[in-house]
């Protein structure tokens, strides 16, 4: 075998290794987020709040100019809130279409204010946060939500996306422009107040 040809198998070689590596990683990647579900399902979901508060680098990931403060969208908003609840130094939660605590008791341990950022066509969620304002009232707390008329669940990413070509049906338009209004209205409101 020639220098050459040596050269260009160990190439071949290198490349095989390098996309080998690349599926263990998105396999690793793929399990470690199963086992996270299924230690959220088994343990509570108490993982987060102590992984967060394990993590040498917590400070960096949350520390704001005025404070400690949470986000999280979708289930990770239902965990921003509940995270409030474990947190009593905590700044603000901002819980973007996710769920508010079902208990009274935990309720009672949020001493952060907990901004929401809810959408209109999102019957689920919406159908939870009159129960959950009336709650943070009961409970004394600070509760502000919003719901973002015509926005869609997801709008925070969906409001990103490229608009539609002009041939695409009207439910489509629509939908974009929805989320695309929601997602600068609420871009604008979040500022605001990581800003206080």
């Amino acid at each position: 075998m020639t220098d050459d040809e040596q050269r260009r198998r160990a190439a071949a070689m290198m490349r095989m290794r390098k996309v080998y590596d690349r599926r263990i990683m998105k396999t690793s990647l793929i399990a470690a987020g199963a086992a996270l579900l299924i230690a959220s399902s088994l343990f509570g979901q108490d993982w987060a709040k102590h992984a967060v508060d394990a993590s040498p680098r917590h400070h960096e990931w949350v520390n704001v100019k005025s404070g400690d403060h949470v986000a999280g969208f979708c289930w990770g908003g239902t965990q921003a809130f509940r995270f409030a609840t474990n947190r009593p130094s905590l700044t603000a939660a901002y819980v973007f279409y996710g769920t508010g605590p079902e208990s009274a008791d935990a309720i009672a341990a949020i001493k952060a204010p907990v901004y929401g950022f809810y959408a209109g066509n999102d019957a689920r969620v919406g159908a939870t946060v009159p129960a959950t304002q009336q709650m943070m009232k009961a409970a004394g707390k600070s509760y502000e939500p919003v719901t973002y008329d015509g926005a869609g669940h997801g709008f925070m990413r969906a409001g990103e996306a490229p608009p539609p070509p002009a041939t695409a049906d009207e439910k489509t338009s629509t939908a974009y422009t929805g989320n695309k209004k929601a997602r600068d209205d609420a871009w604008a409101r979040w500022t605001k107040l990581l800003a206080r």
